[in-house]
This record gives C-alpha cells, sequence and structure tokens, in this order.
C-alpha cells in the first residue's frame, strides 16, 4: 500500500453486557497521509500563489463616483451660500442708500447658508492586496514559491464583497410579567444579504489548467443579522453610528470563509494532509466458554498496528495471526442462538475487525466481504459501525488508485 502513516494509541475499554459475555474495544488512533484525489504531476512539490482582484477597477469607478457626486454637492452649495451672499449685499447697498437720503427702511436680514453637504458614508467592498489572499492559500504537502513559472500556480480570482440594503426583521418574544402572565415583545434587527464570488483556477506542468470552477456556491447570497433591539428607533440610531463597520467586518468574515472552503478544495484534491482515524478492535470476555482465541487476536492485532506504526514490514505477520483467529473463530458461528459461543454479536464484532484488519493490510475484497456479513446479521450499533469502515475505506481506495 503506497502511503504515508503514523499511530499513536490512545486507550479506552467499553463494555457491552451480552449475556455473560463482554465485549470491549480498544480505540488505537491511526494518523495518516491522505493522498490526493487529483495528484499533480510534478517533481516538485512546490506552488505559486496568485491573487487576480479583478473588481478593484470597479471599486475604484465606485468611489471616484462618490466622489464627484460630493463635489458637486459642494460646488452647488457653494453657489448657494455665494447667492445668498450676494443677494444680501445688494439688499445693505439699497438700505444704506435709502438711510443716506433720509428715508427709513428695515435693515435687510441675511438668510442663512444651508448646511455643508456631508460625504456619503455607504460601504464600498475593499480592495484587498493580493499578499493578504495568498498567505491564505495553502496545499499540505507543498511549499510556496515566489516564482511565476512553477510548475503548479493556484489562482484565486476575486469579484468583490456584495452587500443588498438592509431589510427589516420583527421577532416576537415572550417575557413572562411579574402577575405570572405572558407578554409579546416585538425585537428589531436588519438582514443583509451578502456575498463574494470567487473563482479558482489550478494550472500545471506545461501550463496546462488541471482544474478551473467559477465556484458557484460563494455566488448565492446569504442573510446577516444585526442584534436585536427594542425599537426600530434603536435599531436605526444604532445602523447609522455602526453600519460602516458592520458592513466591513462582514465583508472580511464572507472573505475568510471562502478562502478557508477553497483551501479545503485544493487539499482535497491536491495535497497530502495529514488525517487521524479511528480504528476499533473488538475483544470478548468470558469465564465458562473462553474467548483466549480472541483475546490472542486482540493482541496480535494491536501489535500489526504497532509495527505499522514502526515501519515494521512484519506488521502484516501480526495481522495475519489476528486474521487467522477471527476466520477460525467465526466457522462456530451460530447468529440465531443468543447463546451460542460466536452468537450474532460476537460475530459482528469479529467481522468488523476482519474488516479493518483487511483494509489496513490492502486486501479490500476481504474487507467489503467482512462488512457484507456485518449487515448480513443486521445488528444496528455494528452496521453503523461497518458502513463507517466501508465509507473510509471507499475514499481511501480510491485516492490510492489516483496516485499509482
Amino acid at each position: 500500500m503506497k502511503k504515508i502513516l503514523y499511530f499513536s494509541v490512545l486507550s479506552f475499554m467499553f463494555y457491552s453486557c451480552i449475556s455473560a459475555q463482554k465485549i470491549y474495544d480498544e480505540n488505537v488512533s491511526v494518523k495518516y497521509t491522505r493522498l490526493p484525489l487529483t495528484p499533480l504531476k510534478t517533481n516538485e512539490r512546490v506552488f505559486y500563489p496568485k491573487a487576480n482582484i479583478a473588481y478593484e477597477e470597479a471599486i475604484k469607478q465606485q468611489e471616484q463616483l462618490q466622489a464627484q457626486q460630493h463635489n458637486k454637492a459642494m460646488a452647488e452649495w457653494k453657489i448657494q451660500c455665494n447667492k445668498i451672499e450676494a443677494e444680501y449685499q445688494a439688499a445693505w447697498k439699497v438700505y444704506q442708500s435709502y438711510i443716506e437720503k433720509g428715508k427709513y427702511m428695515d435693515a435687510p436680514t441675511k438668510q442663512p447658508c444651508p448646511p455643508e453637504p456631508v460625504a456619503t458614508k455607504t460601504y464600498i467592498a475593499r480592495v484587498y492586496t493580493p499578499s493578504e489572499i495568498t498567505t491564505r492559500l495553502e496545499i499540505d504537502g507543498f511549499n510556496k514559491t515566489l516564482k511565476p513559472d512553477s510548475n503548479v500556480k493556484v489562482e484565486v480570482i476575486l469579484l468583490g464583497f456584495q452587500y443588498s440594503q438592509p431589510t427589516v426583521k420583527v421577532t416576537e418574544k415572550s417575557i413572562k410579567q411579574k402577575d405570572g402572565s405572558v407578554t409579546k415583545v416585538p425585537y428589531y434587527q436588519y438582514e443583509i444579504q451578502n456575498k463574494h464570488p470567487m473563482s479558482l483556477k489550478v494550472i500545471g506542468v506545461d501550463n496546462t489548467v488541471v482544474y478551473e470552477d467559477n465556484l458557484t456556491e460563494f455566488s448565492a447570497f446569504k442573510t446577516a443579522t444585526t442584534d436585536l433591539f427594542e425599537s426600530q428607533v434603536a435599531l436605526d440610531v444604532y445602523w447609522t453610528a455602526n453600519q460602516y463597520k458592520f458592513l466591513g467586518d462582514l465583508d472580511q468574515t464572507v472573505t475568510n470563509q471562502n478562502l478557508t472552503s477553497i483551501n479545503i478544495m485544493l487539499n482535497d484534491k491536491f495535497g497530502y494532509s495529514p488525517r487521524t482515524y479511528n480504528v476499533d478492535v473488538f475483544s470478548v470476555k468470558e469465564k465458562k466458554m473462553g474467548y483466549d482465541d480472541f483475546e490472542r487476536a486482540f493482541i496480535a492485532a494491536k501489535e500489526g498496528y504497532r509495527k505499522l506504526n514502526a515501519g515494521d514490514n512484519s506488521y502484516k505477520e501480526s495481522l495475519n495471526k489476528a486474521i487467522k483467529e477471527w476466520e477460525t473463530a467465526l466457522q462456530q458461528a451460530d447468529v440465531n442462538n443468543r447463546k451460542a459461543r460466536v452468537n450474532a454479536n460476537v460475530a459482528s464484532v469479529a467481522y468488523l475487525n476482519l474488516a479493518e484488519a483487511y483494509m489496513w493490510m490492502g486486501q479490500y475484497n476481504e474487507a467489503y466481504k467482512a462488512i457484507d456479513q456485518v449487515n448480513l446479521i443486521g445488528k444496528g450499533r455494528y452496521e453503523r459501525e461497518a458502513s463507517s469502515i466501508k465509507s473510509f475505506m471507499e475514499d481511501y481506495k480510491k485516492r490510492e488508485e489516483a496516485n499509482q
């Protein structure tokens, strides 16, 4: 089997009473390297990360538009103020001419200038620097390089954070009063639809695109909410003072979540990722019938996993010893007789042991046969365990075959 395995043993005892039998298991925590589904054909495990901030120009234009709108408002405000001043000065001259001629006239009143326009505080999507994005990209088993001519290149295209105008959501809560009555009280919050679309491209040897995805899951809007407030007025006061920070934090959060998902995707397809898998080695105790064979198999199996941990190829001998004991015991199985030495429960755990041992020895067909037997016996708890083993084995086998 082509794999790198490391084992650490964490032991605990689980007892299940079946008549006078005690089934127990010891948990062996298996640390291994999960192989890639799509191995990159390269002599060097390095990659060049690239971030394409595709929305940067659009943001600049949006900022320029806001600045132009503010400048226009300021210009109109100055014109209005100058007009008010000019009209006042003209009226003052008329007033002075009347006074100089000894005539009476009310002094002119200067109209106040309207408030100065305030720059729009609409949140505009943050423009990330490429390094802020590339530092987040990781492929397990690969190092990053600053050389654009690397055999492997990973490019993330960012299209920019987007959000809708907030809408009010009213939630009623039942509040118990001192007299025991219950009053329904409305609480107010804003809901904001948001997303940050991104796409991903992986380029391999000879500049061949080995993977490209528009990542449509990032194009679907998600809902974010503010805290709850006791009145619409309180909510509006909060939003006026905090919307810029709220949306900025949301922008960062959504971007980080997307990059985390991209890393998971990259490592699933191309990474050599450290993983942990728990092996349950079962045995049985009962004085009258005796289960020395199960104890011998139990000891041999654990020894086999420990040898595999140490890189000792004789681990197969130990696991084979355990397999022979379990296979021999199963020849006595009577799954319809609860009092049998190897009844339905004992047979189920023996088959589970076989499935695990055969799997780690790469004998997948035998492992599948053992799992099928567990399902035929039909003990729910053990069926669930068999399903878990099968699910892991199918993924592990598929990755192993992809890397041959």
